[in-house]
């Protein structure tokens, strides 16, 4: 089992149970060392390092390979699983990222907009997008 740090759409429940099939215990929680961008075009965001910087997300905690699997899947390969520290409250966890590894210029210079991902996009990656990611990891050779 291990513990997941999101900051984007998978900090939406209902979309982390449709591909997982699972509920995750979560607490809020803060990386430091990382700054989070919207990618440009898109309406998902991305964390890069950054110094002085620190995003606010969930921690999931717990969960198991298979739904750590899907997830990987889910994100793509634009991002990497990285290691890092969490801090949520006064309690700092180890705890899995996905990481923006692609160039740079394809990230804007602001924050991503939880509200409006939560009204214009939430719905379309519940119903079309996370059941497709489903069906793939289901592939034995993925």
């Amino acid at each position: 089992m291990q513990h997941i740090f999101v900051y984007g759409s998978l900090l939406f429940p209902e979309l982390v149970r449709k591909l997982t099939g699972k509920r995750f215990n979560s607490v809020p929680a803060t990386v430091k060392g990382f700054r989070r961008l919207a990618v440009k075009g898109c309406d998902y965001p991305a964390i890069v390092p950054c110094n002085d910087c620190a995003v606010q997300g969930l921690l999931l905690l717990d969960v198991d390979k298979e739904s750590v699997h899907v997830l990987t899947l889910y994100e793509g390969e634009e991002y990497s699983k990285k290691e890092v520290d969490v801090f949520a409250g006064e309690l700092k966890y180890k705890a899995i990222a996905f990481v923006w590894e692609s160039d740079l210029c394809y990230l804007e210079d602001s924050d991503w907009d939880q509200n409006a991902f939560r009204q214009q996009s939430l719905q379309n990656y519940v119903v079309n997008i996370a059941p497709n990611i489903e069906r793939d990891s289901g592939n034995s050779d993925v």
